[in-house]
């Protein structure tokens, strides 16, 4: 993204007018821009095309140098002292402004208690705390206030916490308890449990709710919300439930031989809880001399991705964490070292040259650029390729691809003789013409181009074949480098103060030399809309919408978690969600919405976007939220506490789909604010499902709340299967980290009629949009021994299949069928063959009748 500096002066004072108007009266109506003569001001214009710019400018987080910083930032005085009057000296100050919402900086009060800085205008958010004194947020949704703004910090109370072992209400040394304030992710509290398993914090906030995390070596993590900590200690002991170790071995693929000292990182695939990494030490996992490692504290019933990331191998798996098999095996393949050069390559700009390097596995490939200093005409670096990955070099619009990676090997890219069979770059330039007395526009434009047909084959197989870039836009004009012989196109889609009369101007031929081209911008306005909550404060995360364009957000559409809170906690609201530019049209009638997770507002008001209304500014107020409740029960109407489920939502009201993950609290509810109507409410449209559970079906269930605004989901336990794939003509199986076995099924839906018996035979058409049947289906991965297990199918009939078998190979079911499965507590014995050509209809049935099974075991 490349800076503006022309709007920037003029943007200060327009922000700082729209601040001033939303402290005065939170609650006016809709403001319109100035009135007009009807002939066109261009200084009005300006201010007009340098207010749409804004959300341009704050979503580059374009970084400001410490000129840029005095010249156009805001100073601000924070005087922070105690409950005395007295000045906290060294108090830690973390802010976070609009320019930069989600990234923070840290500063420190000097002796006096005094700092003094400067902050983009617009909303900033202050996170302050001192030794011995609890951390405090000050939000201020109109920007810091003049002078010197005093912030008191108050003196913190003790509190304790005990830990104890769930099984024995023994005490747990050695845990770490953790607290943090519910609406800050970045600052928290943390102490260590003593022998009597007490953790003791010396300062805490009597009022802020907070979040606890309690982690031990050997125990699932424990996570709570919305805690009040009231009194001098926990009602309750924290209960640790303890858990076996996860033994992972690692083995070299091809040989079988274990791997010694090799890290491991495990991820927790549930979104609800992130990344996991052991937390009781500094060190990720590694592998004995065995190649064995222990993971430990990892919950049972959860998908992890467990990822090896070494020099000399790489791999993965995922695997469902069975409590009575914590076992998990993980095949490595040994890298291969290349080195990869750039030779021959002409003066660069600052002696330097962008690489891109690519590394292609299969249909899927990974890779990065960067930007490397020219020496003698060369560029050389190493890298550890996957063995049998295809490798290419961008440099530029060259694009090679050198060789697959095999064994030990240097790989050569020719710049200058890519250079000299390919005409030199073209330029062009882009004039913008708006109407006689228009301001020209501000922002940038999308050049983008293709390569032409009459490009020969060889050319082609070295050059890329479409590209575009953003060209910015100064004093109406943008400057573009575009390869030869190509076909480009101008979009403006961040064109601020106009629209291009043809969106997509349009087939320009560039031959090989510069061009010029004048292209006719016709003047328009916007609409932007302000989002506040129903108490006035500027709503986090809202998204708007003006008839059907999408005003964005400032930071995405918030999630829920099972309390109703942002599991996101995104840091700062979006001063103003503006549109882009609108033609210039009659009096109409649009339709203003806004959401913000499941509350909205729908405002229907008549205006037009003209000459003398260029700028519709419009304040929408989200209403005051009711909270509904998701109950989660069993089949005999039990609450099913602190389980996972996975959400699709849609809304009638608005184009896009969300997908949300909550966990159940210990009452088996989930909570979620919504409209207070039922009808409003009705507009939402919710599906449930248990997410990769070792116990309940994958069963998505519609929500539907009654006139208490309760609803009530009941999931199903399902059963378990495993078996093993052989493989008799090879003697082991191939590429076994990328063999999953797939099931399906159709079941009744839940609440229908049964018209007819689960796993019934049905025609093979989708019968998800039947109100009788759903589908619902999954995969479980198998292991480098050939052994799968799936924990949680409906106990009915299976449909299963094999993906990413061997070339030329199928598979025999030797105990059971691919068809009309139904899981009876045996293993399932698949074997894989090679596929042999059908000689007639009766080789063909002998080959499709399963043979006897060589064993049959209950599984252990």
């Amino acid at each position: 993204m490349i800076y503006t500096r022309f709007p920037v002066l003029t943007l200060l004072l327009l922000l700082a007018g729209a601040s001033a108007c939303l402290a005065a009266d939170t609650n006016a109506p809709a403001v319109a821009a100035p009135a007009s003569t009807g002939t066109p001001d261009p200084a009005a214009r300006v201010e007009y095309i340098t207010a749409m710019t804004a959300p341009y400018l704050q979503e580059s987080k374009y970084k400001l140098t410490d000129e840029e910083l005095t010249k156009y930032c805001k100073p601000f005085t924070l005087n922070v002292i105690n409950e005395a009057g007295k000045p906290v000296a060294g108090a830690e100050v973390r802010m976070f402004d609009a320019i930069r919402p989600t990234w923070s900086q840290d500063y420190q009060t000097g002796d006096d208690g005094v700092l003094s800085h400067r902050v983009w205008p617009g909303p900033v958010r202050f996170i302050i705390w001192g030794s011995g004194y609890p951390a405090q947020v000050v939000m201020y949704d109109t920007g810091v206030p003049d002078g010197k703004a005093t912030i008191t910090l108050s003196r913190g109370r003790a509190y304790r916490v005990r830990c104890v072992d769930a099984a024995t209400q023994a005490p747990v040394p050695d845990a770490t308890v953790e607290l943090r304030m519910d609406d800050v992710s970045s600052y928290a509290l943390i102490s260590i449990t003593n022998k009597e398993g007490w953790a003791t914090f010396s300062h805490i906030s009597d009022s802020a709710p907070m979040e606890m995390t309690v982690w031990e070596r050997d125990s699932v993590t424990v996570r709570q919300s919305h805690l009040r900590l009231d009194g001098p200690e926990l009602a309750q002991p924290v209960q640790l439930r303890r858990v076996k170790p996860l033994r992972v071995t690692v083995t070299e693929a091809g040989t079988g031989k274990p791997v010694p000292g090799l890290e491991l990182s495990l991820y927790n695939t549930t979104p609800s809880f992130g990344f996991h990494r052991p937390d009781w030490t500094a060190s990720p996992v590694v592998t004995n001399a065995q190649g064995e490692a222990d993971a430990r504290g990892l919950e049972p019933g959860r998908v992890y991705k467990i990822q090896a990331r070494g020099k000399s191998f790489d791999g993965e798996v995922r695997v469902l964490l069975d409590e009575s098999r914590p076992t998990a095996r993980l095949e490595v393949r040994r890298k291969i070292p290349v080195t990869l050069r750039v030779i021959n390559i002409p003066p660069q700009p600052e002696n330097q040259l962008k690489v891109s390097y690519m590394e292609y596995a299969g249909s899927s490939g990974s890779g990065n650029t960067h930007t490397f200093a020219v020496k003698d005409g060369k560029v050389e670096f190493k890298k550890m390729c996957d063995h049998g990955a295809r490798v290419t070099l961008t440099c530029g619009e060259y694009v090679v691809e050198l060789a697959s990676a095999v064994t030990e090997s240097v790989l050569e890219m020719d710049y200058k003789g890519l250079a000299d069979s390919v005409p030199k770059p073209v330029r062009l330039t882009v004039r913008l013409q708006p109407p006689a007395g228009e301001a020209p526009p501000q922002g940038e434009l999308t050049v983008g181009w293709s390569r032409q047909s009459k490009a020969d084959k060889k050319e082609k197989s070295k050059l890329k074949q479409s590209g575009s870039e953003k060209v910015e836009i100064r004093d109406g004009v943008a400057v573009a480098e575009v390869p030869a012989n190509t076909s480009a196109y101008v979009r403006g889609e961040k064109m601020y103060g106009g629209y291009l009369k043809d969106p997509n101007s349009r087939n320009i031929s560039l031959e090989g030399e510069a061009k010029t081209i004048t292209l006719p911008v016709l003047p328009g306005g916007a609409i932007r809309a302000q989002v506040l909550t129903h108490e006035g404060r500027l709503a986090v995360g809202a998204r708007a919408y003006a008839r059907n364009i999408n005003m964005g957000s400032g930071e995405g559409d918030v999630p829920l978690n099972s309390t109703g809170g942002n599991s996101s906690k995104p840091v700062l609201p979006s001063t103003w969600h503006a549109s882009p530019t609108v033609p210039f049209d009659a009096e109409d009638t649009y339709t203003l919405r806004a959401r913000q997770g499941f509350l909205y507002v729908v405002d229907k008001q008549r205006f037009a976007i003209t000459e003398a209304n260029y700028l519709h500014q419009a304040r929408l107020t989200l209403p005051q939220p009711r909270m509904r409740t998701i109950r989660v029960v069993d089949t005999d109407g039990k609450p099913v506490p602190e389980l996972t489920m996975t959400s699709q939502v849609k809304c009638s009201l608005f184009p896009s789909v969300s997908m949300y993950d909550w966990v159940t609290d210990g009452k088996g509810e989930i909570h979620l604010p919504m409209n207070p109507s039922d009808e409003e409410a009705d507009a939402f449209q919710i599906t449930l499902a248990p997410r990769e559970s070792l116990i309940w079906q994958p069963l998505k269930q519609p929500v539907r709340f009654n006139k208490a605004g309760v609803a009530t989901v009941t999931v199903r336990p399902g059963v378990r299967i495993f078996g093993r794939v052989v493989d008799t003509t090879r003697g082991k199986l191939a590429a076994s980290q990328d063999l999953s076995l797939q099931w399906g099924a159709k079941l009744p839906a839940p609440g229908a009629p049964a018209r007819k018996a689960a796993g019934g035979e049905d025609d093979d058409e989708d019968d998800d949009n039947d109100a009788g049947t759903v589908s619902v289906n999954g995969y479980a991965p198998v292991d480098s021994e050939g052994h799968f297990a799936i924990s949680c199918v409906p106990n009915a009939k299976l449909t299963l299949s094999f993906s990413n078998l061997p070339d030329k190979t199928e598979t025999v079911f030797l105990t059971g069928s691919s068809e009309q499965y139904t899981p009876n507590g045996k293993e399932l014995i698949i074997e894989i063959r090679d596929r042999k050509p059908a000689k007639g209809a009766a080789d063909q049935d002998a080959r499709a009748t399963p043979r006897p099974a060589p064993s049959l075991a209950v599984h252990p």
